[in-house]
């Protein structure tokens, strides 16, 4: 790929490493909490939903649907500014708890794009300027 066509590095914590090494093995994973059960995003070092600190990393299924989502013309200097307009969803994921994930939805053309279009996640590897792979969704 091109270092043109790459995101900007992500800037991971400590608290993310688990994710960004499901990616690369093409999972989706997330915190969940072993006291109650409920999923979040992102990672953070207690439970939102009842403060329990025993938190782990589980591989959740990675088809959702469209929350909301915007179609960007207007160039912002990232890479993907060739690519312009293209689309920027925030798809919801079916797991307990509220679970939302922005990312750049392809694969659609910017008019048929909805709010519930069903979506899964699709893994660009080397999709960074440091060659670490990012999430993206593509329609079902």
């Amino acid at each position: 790929m091109a270092a043109e066509e790459r995101y900007p590095r992500p800037r991971p914590t400590g608290l993310d490493k688990p994710y960004w090494q499901a990616l690369r093995r093409e999972d989706l994973a997330l915190q969940a909490c072993l006291e109650c059960g409920t999923f979040q995003w992102f990672p953070r070092a207690a439970c939102t939903s009842c403060y329990a600190e025993r938190l782990a990393w589980q591989s959740v299924d990675p088809r959702g649907t469209v929350f909301t989502y915007t179609v960007t013309h207007q160039r912002v200097g990232f890479a993907f500014d060739k690519h312009a307009p293209y689309i920027v969803a925030v798809v919801e994921f079916p797991v307990p708890g509220t679970v939302r994930m922005a990312g750049v939805l392809r694969g659609v053309a910017a008019e048929e794009v909805r709010i519930g279009l069903p979506v899964r996640a699709a893994f660009r590897h080397g999709g960074t300027d440091d060659d670490e792979t990012v999430l993206e969704f593509v329609p079902q």
